[in-house]
């Protein structure tokens, strides 16, 4: 209890040293005591990883300060338990009253877009009846995918694109590609096809309602829990498109600007894809996640090793008060892990990104000067929450739009024109929702007090980064390492006989 980041407090501050009881438990398996006090007593904790790096680097001693941080951070990790309290809950109700079907039915045909479509519907109020829904059967389970075709696209006016849209965990395809634009998880599909001739397919992820999520080897629902190929499902329903359904309609498979845009885990997944299947993906947008981070969640994500042999341009969105990207360190940790994937896997310069802003409350930087043609554009949107809809509503940069300009035509988008009174930024609260959604009451003033506490700690995170920054450069300029063993170099011996009476 109170201990910062060390090992020597839990020895003489608490008497439980991990040396001495992790050597007993794993060693003896024997649970050690407490050892013996020290005059005094034990003191409890007494040290603090700020104070060091802030005498380290020059900062004042902030007592007041670390003692309002660790408050804040108790706060917080009392939210987040409230939270999976309320996700659990929302699962075990899903478990128990929805059976998933597990076969195709055995007269199953698949549907046939019509070779022409008029011009004159109105799509985008159609809902999910705007699409061809497919079913397919992968790994002994029955999925399910939605294909829409915009009428612009025909035999002689081939499609320019073709986009996947994955929805975000316990969020439905129906909220994220058939709401018209409403849903706030929504990409606006739609109209965003028709505006720009691209095929839209919307695969729906398995498990039980709201446990519905993809496989992310680290996160989230019911995909990542059993450990479901939707890896291997991603690639049947390519398949399936480029063989089968798209050649019926008399309609070509798109050989460029083939993207995967995805919310929240859904965006997570759009970059395992970039990363396992960049042979069939030319780029991803993602929105309310980050690259290599599963919100909190632990766990490695083995998919990240092959990155470095593959990857994908990359569009990543994200708003400072995103709660998922708060758990998992905040503003600056997203755009360093923008940077991470832009540098590691994309060979981008470390000094070659332009920063701009489009729109009030955006910030953005790209990347454009990497090797064969690869970039990266990461934007911040202030104040926003965990949410798609915002993006192109309160700010008119949404993501749809631009990352399309950017991913297929190598273009930076200027915001979209104001609605009458303006860009509202942002007006959505994923914690008002989920209260919404599993009965708790609202609250307003523990929101308000909440977002307080997470920009104070984000403000300490970024002067954290910039201070282990400064002192990594300073390491750089001054200290060389040695590569190479001297020539002469021999093993020393350990002496075969030692004196006990020595004070080691």
């Amino acid at each position: 209890d109170k201990m910062d980041h060390e090992v020597k407090g839990g020895r003489t501050g608490y008497g439980y040293g991990t040396t001495r009881v992790a050597w007993s438990f794993l060693a003896n398996g024997v649970v050690a005591n407490a050892s013996k006090p020290p005059p005094g007593g034990f003191t409890g904790a007494d040290f603090s990883l700020q104070d060091v790096l802030h005498d380290k680097f020059g900062k004042k001693d902030r007592d007041e300060e670390q003692l309002l941080l660790r408050e804040q951070q108790e706060v917080l990790a009392q939210q987040q338990e409230e939270l999976a309290e309320q996700q659990l809950r929302g699962m075990s109700l899903a478990n128990s009253t929805i059976r998933l079907d597990d076969e195709l039915p055995k007269d199953y045909e698949l549907p046939k877009i019509p070779k022409t479509r008029s011009m004159d519907v109105d799509y985008e109020s159609m809902g999910m009846k705007a699409y061809t829904k497919y079913l397919i059967e992968h790994d002994g389970l029955r999925r399910e995918y939605y294909v829409f075709v915009p009428p612009e696209v025909t035999k002689e006016s081939p499609a320019v694109g073709l986009v996947f849209f994955f929805h975000g965990f316990t969020n439905s395809v129906e909220e994220t590609c058939g709401s018209g634009g409403k849903g706030w998880p929504s990409f606006d599909v739609v109209k965003s096809a028709r505006n720009h001739s691209f095929i839209a397919v919307c695969p729906v992820g398995y498990g039980p309602a709201p446990e519905v999520g993809w496989n992310c080897e680290a996160c989230c629902g019911y995909g990542w829990t059993h450990k479901l190929d939707d890896v291997g499902f991603t690639g049947k329903i390519i398949a399936q498109l480029k063989e089968k359904v798209l050649p019926d309609a008399e309609i070509a498979y798109p050989k460029k600007n083939r993207l995967s845009m995805g919310f929240s885990t859904g965006g997570l997944f759009s970059y395992r894809l970039s990363c396992e299947m960049s042979e069939e993906f030319d780029g991803v947008a993602v929105m309310g996640a980050e690259y290599n981070s599963a919100f909190g969640q632990l766990g490695a994500m083995k998919w990240t090793e092959k990155c470095p042999s593959g990857g994908t341009n990359v569009w990543n969105g994200i708003g400072t008060n995103d709660f998922f990207g708060l758990l998992t360190g905040g503003p600056v940790a997203a755009a360093m892990r923008a940077d991470l994937y832009a540098q590691s896997v994309l060979d981008c310069p470390v000094d070659g990104d332009e920063q701009f802003e489009p729109s009030e409350g955006v910030s953005c930087h790209t990347q454009t000067k990497c090797p064969n043609g690869k970039r990266a554009e990461f934007c911040l949107y202030d104040k926003m929450d965990h949410e798609v809809k915002g993006g192109r509503t309160g700010y008119g940069y949404g993501t749809t739009r631009v990352a399309w300009s950017f991913l297929a035509n190598g273009v930076v988008a200027n915001a979209s024109k104001p609605p009458p009174g303006g860009f509202t930024g942002a007006d959505f609260s994923l914690q008002d929702v989920l209260h919404d959604k599993f009965g708790k009451k609202d609250r307003d003033e523990e929101q308000l007090l909440l977002r307080e506490q997470q920009e104070v700690l984000a403000q300490q995170q970024e002067e954290l980064a910039e201070q282990q920054l400064r002192g990594m450069s300073l390491a750089n300029s001054t200290i060389r390492l040695d590569d190479e063993l001297p020539k002469d170099y021999e093993l020393p011996k350990i002496p075969k006989t030692r004196s006990m009476d020595v004070d080691y």
